[in-house]
């Protein structure tokens, strides 16, 4: 009886806490749907992360989109991006974007990368991106290493326990030493 009792309990705080004190820290990429609403994968969500996506989803398409048409604006694959990110509790954003100064996948590139640096914890993983001024930031002279390469050239980080490569603007982990 007492267990039962106990487990009632942890039930009850775990439901006052809400789902948000469960969600782990994400962000993930919408795509645009011919008739401007967005739809978000979440098939390598948790289910609190996908609860919070989904809801996200649905502001954006009943208030925002709807928002947009009425402005005589659509969004549409070629100069719009939208996103859902979370950090904790206090920081998180679900965005649409029309009208974007560089391409959609430019844009994602700079959100996800500064996302990354922001909720980096322990040492980076595949596929984290970075630009100069955050690889300083980890470590001041880093970014000296980023002008040093061309375009393609790889730069093994035993200290972070990393091997970056030079795409453009970024440094990208290609693997895990």
């Amino acid at each position: 009886m007492g267990q039962a009792r106990n487990r009632k309990t942890e039930i009850d705080t775990l439901k006052a806490q809400g789902p948000r004190a469960k969600i782990k820290r994400f962000m993930v990429r919408g795509e645009i749907n011919p008739d401007g609403t967005v739809t978000f994968p979440t098939q390598d969500l948790d289910p609190a992360q996908r609860d919070f996506v989904e809801s996200c989803e649905r502001v954006i398409n009943t208030q925002q989109v709807p928002e947009m048409a009425k402005q005589g604006t659509r969004a549409t694959p070629d100069d719009a991006l939208a996103y859902v990110m979370y950090n904790t509790k206090e920081d998180f954003q679900a965005s649409l974007g029309i009208g974007l100064k560089t391409t959609p996948d430019q844009a994602w590139q700079l959100l996800y990368s500064e996302f990354a640096g922001v909720t980096q914890q322990g040492f980076p993983k595949i596929g984290d991106r970075y630009n100069r001024a955050q690889l300083d930031e980890i470590s001041q002279g880093n970014g000296h290493m980023m002008d040093l390469l061309t375009e393609g050239g790889i730069w093994p980080w035993p200290n972070a326990r990393c091997v970056m490569k030079r795409q453009g603007d970024y440094m990208v982990v290609i693997g895990t030493i």
